[in-house]
């Protein structure tokens, strides 16, 4: 169900956090995906309370991945998200720079 990735978790076939077993060097786990993606179209959509779920089950910082945008980063910040791990909405836009700013002053309330 998971494979690791440097020192985290990541899911991509699990529903919920109880069928989640965190190794104890994982120091994040990343849950997708989200949102709908056109990197991966096939990917069901994860429910928000996944990621509070996760936050309140394993205490490390909880990453979210999967059709993420600056209109949808709130509301994974507001469930929980420690981060956003963030591919088309980055790289497309014609300022890489000043998106990956305006990604991180999502988070500047946290």
């Amino acid at each position: 169900f998971f494979f690791q990735a440097e020192d985290g978790i990541r899911d991509y076939k699990v529903t919920g956090v109880q069928t989640c077993a965190l190794p104890i060097c994982a120091d994040h786990i990343a849950f997708g995906g989200f949102f709908r993606s056109s990197v991966k179209p096939g990917n069901p959509q994860r429910p928000l309370t996944l990621l509070t779920d996760a936050k309140r089950e394993f205490g490390v910082p909880v990453v979210a991945i999967g059709g993420i945008t600056q209109a949808t980063t709130p509301q994974l910040v507001a469930a929980g998200a420690d981060s956003v791990a963030v591919i088309t909405a980055l790289f497309a836009a014609p300022d890489v720079k000043q998106a990956a700013r305006e990604f991180c002053a999502l988070f500047d309330s946290k």
